[in-house]
């Protein structure tokens, strides 16, 4: 199968006061279009995963790319290496209601999608559980027990550290400064996912991010009446996604937007299927 880039068109940001990138099908630049949020992982930028934004955008989406604080054309090598995932995390939190305010004009039907991969994918989570108009979303390598996991990281790094706080001030100094984040752990009111069409995945030997919290997160949902659109999977893999992943994802983003609820899963394995170059 041919790709060709002359398929859709990637513009530079900034949205507002955020850089990224924007892409869209190059027939549809000047329509209103279902919209699809793509958050980058730790230490990354917009510009380094545009082929996740691709098979999205191929999909008649359009998707935006925000460059997280601290990291791409707002990159602070010092301050990322201290705090840098708890301050870009939430400052994508804080962030969304402005992008959301400067695309509202090109969207179509209402359609809103969030979808990530590490770091973006805990964004996408927390953006469900605040949001109601969020139409669908996909975590790739995210948790949804992201307070456990900060809590861990950061009596983790508290051994390794020469501070003089005791574990309880320090959790309480953070829990404090990253309030937003620990009131928006999708674990703690799972129901929040309001029966929308959400895919998970996630790598087996992932080393950074515990498989085992997505398991238990997916197991503690399990035919709840508000998780009856929620799909998981995944395979041997690390911190990384395969590009069959990302072409399911962008698959399902369609589904979710066109198909009913019933069809989804059906029609992401059949035109994921098609895809002959990636799937055999």
């Amino acid at each position: 199968m041919k790709v060709l880039v002359s398929d859709f068109v990637i513009e530079d940001g900034p949205f507002g006061p955020i850089p990224g990138r924007i892409l869209c099908p190059s027939d549809k630049v000047d329509q209103t279009l279902p919209l699809v949020f793509f958050y980058h992982g730790w230490t990354n930028s917009a510009g380094e995963h545009l082929h996740f934004g691709m098979e999205i955008a191929r999909q008649g989406f359009r998707v935006i790319m925000p460059d997280a604080f601290l990291h791409g054309k707002r990159g602070d090598k010092l301050s990322l290496e201290s705090q840098g995932f708890l301050l870009a995390l939430r400052a994508n939190i804080e962030e969304f209601p402005l992008l959301i305010d400067y695309f509202k004009p090109t969207i179509e039907g209402g359609f809103v999608a969030v979808s990530g991969m590490s770091m973006g994918a805990i964004t996408t989570l927390l953006l469900l559980s605040r949001h109601p108009f969020i139409s669908a979303a996909v975590s790739l390598m995210g948790s949804a027990y992201i307070s456990k996991m900060i809590d861990r990281n950061v009596l983790n790094n508290q051994q390794l550290s020469n501070q003089n706080l005791t574990n309880n001030q320090l959790l309480e100094q953070v829990q404090k400064e990253f309030a937003i984040i620990y009131q928006l752990d999708l674990s703690k009111q799972a129901e929040k996912i309001a029966n929308r069409p959400l895919y998970i995945w996630h790598g087996e030997n992932d080393p950074l991010v515990p498989f085992r919290d997505t398991v238990d997160f997916v197991e503690s949902i399990a035919n709840q009446p508000f998780s009856q659109n929620t799909y998981f999977n995944h395979e041997p893999s690390y911190h990384q996604v395969p590009f069959k992943e990302i072409v399911k994802m962008a698959n399902f983003l369609k589904a979710a937007s066109t198909k009913e609820s019933n069809q989804i899963w059906e029609y992401v394995e059949k035109t994921s299927s098609e895809r002959k170059d990636f799937f055999e």
